[in-house]
């Protein structure tokens, strides 16, 4: 038998001799620090924005609560203006009613001295006194007073009324009796019908007065 011996051109040791082969490593990827440093970037500005939001809310706020305490202060400032303005309203009211009553006590005492009126002032109109009266006041007034104007035509239709009496008495025969021709009597009914009509005069302007004093 032949001897089997390795193939011819070939020798043993080329197996062993030839370069090792070395498996080649893949390279390290660079996606994993990108994507971390995109996560950071997308924080940062998410936590910007939210300060950002929040300084923006703290002025709005500030900005409101200045305008509230504005707007208060101006309130109370007119609600003091409108206190003053009623005070002072009510002390001239007082002061007209005093200068009203003082006007009146002066008319009275005037008419009782002289036994007229003084002349109006030029802007007072005594026959338009009365319009300052609400409607629904001076309606009835005007009523039992229907033909009567100023003070001063009310005395002389009450001279005329008293005259009227007079002159009726007169034609009735109450003065023709014997006694009624002595001086002493004729004095003394003159002098009656003096002291009455004074009376009713003085009567007629008080009740004028007390009128005009009611308006």
């Amino acid at each position: 038998m032949m001897p089997i011996g390795p193939p011819s051109g070939h020798s043993p040791d080329d197996s062993s001799s030839g370069p090792p082969s070395t498996s080649i490593a893949p390279a390290p990827s660079s996606s994993a620090p990108e994507a971390g440093i995109a996560s950071d970037g997308r924080k940062a500005k998410r936590e910007l924005s939210q300060s950002k939001r929040a300084a923006q809310n703290r002025a709005a706020q500030r900005a409101f609560r200045q305008r509230k305490e504005g707007y208060i202060k101006k309130l109370e400032q007119q609600v003091r203006e409108f206190a003053e303005m009623e005070q002072t309203y009510k002390a001239v009211q007082a002061e007209n009613y005093s200068l009203r009553e003082y006007v009146v006590h002066l008319q009275s005492r005037l008419l009782d001295t002289q036994g007229e009126y003084p002349p109006p002032p030029p802007n007072v109109n005594l026959s338009t006194s009365t319009a300052a009266q609400p409607p629904h006041v001076t309606a009835p007034e005007q009523a039992p007073n229907h033909g009567v104007g100023t003070p001063l035509e009310a005395v002389a239709q009450a001279v005329a009324g008293l005259a009227a009496q007079e002159q009726l008495a007169e034609s009735e025969g109450r003065f023709t009796s014997p006694e009624y021709n002595k001086p002493e009597a004729r004095d003394e009914d003159s002098r009656t019908v003096d002291d009455e009509i004074n009376r009713q005069l003085h009567q007629q302007v008080e009740e004028e007065v007390s009128r005009s004093a009611d308006v």
